[in-house]
């Protein structure tokens, strides 16, 4: 259910007229069940695995709060292995089948005994989790415990689940606290929505209609082609992306949630340090905070600055 198509045209207009006529108290919990059909209408066989995901990691979150720090730890482990599991399955097995020879690996990962399908969300979702397991243990001022509705609707809400951005605690709780629409917030959703349509349709999709049959049968182009080719699939891979935030950030505001902005014209970066300053900024402040900082960032010496950066790239790459 993609933000320009007529389905979700309709899901939206009948959530947007319920949220702002229901009353207060109802608000958060609506949210939630628009989020599960939102989610199950978009992977249907992982709702119950999401809603089982969020159960564990709120009693760690819960843990965590009470002091017991080592459960940061269970947490990032297991919200990595369930992001692994589901990402990279196929990869490992691949890898153990080309070392190995075993035939029964190779079965596995043709996918001859089982399908493993890809959880929609599941890469935003983990490092959110993430996120605030680990904000939470460093809490010197113990902040407001955060309740299980709240933390379900922090996992599901569902304008990000398609393309983002990666929301941390202190972005997205305050929300919670609206009780009105704003008209500065319907400005900016009629703004974002416009913009995002244009890149998606616009740009995006023409673009994808020149690339995808050049990179289908690459043999039948000559050399400039397929440069001019790769051209087109950096315009259509930030069209697409760079349009589906907008539109997410748009739908957000409309219900008057205000959440980060994830692209600040990258194209017009002057060096490739600023380039990634600009893209995708949510997912590069994650990395930088909750990986290169902790393993010293630039503290400790040239040779760990760039081998940090490394690691931190590399981790980001994976992703």
């Amino acid at each position: 259910m993609l933000f320009n198509t007529i389905p979700f045209l309709i899901f939206f207009s009948i959530v947007y007229f319920i949220y702002w006529n229901i009353a207060f108290r109802f608000r958060h919990k609506f949210l939630i069940l628009a989020g599960s059909i939102f989610y199950f209408y978009n992977s249907p066989i992982f709702l119950i695995h999401i809603l089982f995901v969020i159960g564990i990691n709120f009693f760690i979150y819960q843990q965590i709060y009470s002091g017991k720090k080592n459960f940061v730890k269970i947490a990032v482990v297991f919200n990595l292995v369930n992001l692994g599991f589901f990402k990279y399955f196929y990869f490992f097995i691949n890898f153990l089948f080309d070392i190995t020879g075993f035939e029964v690996l190779k079965e596995l990962g043709d996918g001859t005994f089982f399908k493993i399908s890809l959880p929609l969300a599941i890469s935003y979702y983990s490092f959110q989790i993430i996120s605030i397991a680990v904000d939470t243990n460093k809490d010197e001022i113990k902040s407001k415990a955060i309740s299980l509705l709240d933390y379900t609707l922090y996992i599901l809400f569902f304008p990000v689940l398609i393309a983002g951005p990666i929301m941390k605690r202190d972005e997205f709780f305050p929300n919670l606290e609206r009780k009105n629409p704003e008209a500065d917030h319907i400005y900016k959703a009629c703004f974002l929505m416009m913009s995002g349509l244009i890149k998606k349709i616009l740009i995006a999709d023409p673009m994808a209609a020149i690339v995808n049959p050049m990179f289908s049968n690459p043999s039948e182009y000559n050399s400039l082609s397929l440069f001019f080719a790769g051209i087109c699939y950096t315009i259509q891979l930030y069209g697409d992306f760079s349009g589906l935030t907008d539109m997410a950030r748009s739908v957000s505001y409309f219900l008057g949630f205000e959440i980060p902005e994830n692209f600040y014209a990258p194209f017009f970066s002057t060096s490739v340090k600023e380039f990634w300053k600009r893209w995708h900024v949510t997912l590069s402040n994650w990395l930088m905070e909750y990986i290169y900082f902790p393993l010293g960032g630039s503290r400790l010496g040239e040779f760990r600055t760039y081998l940090n950066l490394i690691i931190t790239m590399t981790l980001g790459g994976l992703w």
